[in-house]
């Protein structure tokens, strides 16, 4: 036998001891009964405003004495209709009719879960981690169902997040999600009491109070 024929065999040889290695480890794999799921990172960015007003004109106040704000989709429409809810709070939406629902936010529903009936669902973040102050129309997939607004608001009661930056489309936005007033503002750092001008309400930053 020539050396090249040698070399072929030995090839052909450690071919066969791999691929027989590799179909027993899937064997072992599937009697095990184990399975491998991949999960998804969640990635959030804080989504801009739909509106600066509500389009059902009344809207519920926030509750400052809970850490959770509900809203609860029925079959003849959400309660309330529109919710105030501050920065630092987080929602939990509960599903009252009888079929799941998505549910997303966001002009391009950047941000979607799926509620189902009877259930609920609890958001991952407090809302000022994902939505920008004003008001936000959730997005319902399941007809003929519709969802709530969501009002973001900072009440001046409570003290922001201070790391907490400006999202895109709230420049042009007082703390309230309103229209911002062009006139010069004066406002304190709550942390360190320095006190500076601002061109108008809106630039006043998060973690500063507009001096009396």
């Amino acid at each position: 036998m020539t050396k090249l024929g040698r070399i072929i065999i030995i090839i052909i040889a450690i071919t066969i001891i791999l691929v027989a290695g590799i179909i027993s480890f899937i064997v072992f794999s599937m009697d095990s009964g184990e399975t491998t799921t991949l999960v998804p990172v969640l990635k959030l960015s804080i989504l801009p405003a739909d509106s600066n007003v509500s389009a059902s004109g009344i809207c519920a106040d926030v509750n400052q004495k809970t850490n959770n704000v509900v809203v609860i989709i029925h079959e003849d429409g959400p309660s309330p209709r529109c919710q105030q809810i501050n920065l630092d709070q987080i929602v939990i939406l509960k599903n009252n009719t009888s079929k799941d629902i998505r549910f997303s936010l966001g002009k391009n529903k950047d941000f979607s879960s799926m509620v189902l009936a009877g259930g609920e669902y609890t958001f991952p973040v407090q809302i000022g981690e994902l939505l920008a102050l004003g008001v936000h129309e959730m997005v319902l997939d399941q007809a003929p169902y519709i969802g709530p607004e969501l009002w973001v608001i900072w009440d001046k009661n409570i003290p922001p997040p201070v790391s907490r930056k400006r999202a895109p489309g709230e420049e042009n936005t007082d703390n309230s999600g309103g229209m911002c007033a062009q006139v010069i503002t004066r406002a304190r750092n709550i942390e360190t009491g320095e006190e500076k001008d601002f061109h108008t309400p809106c630039d006043v930053p998060v973690g500063w109070e507009k001096a009396i």
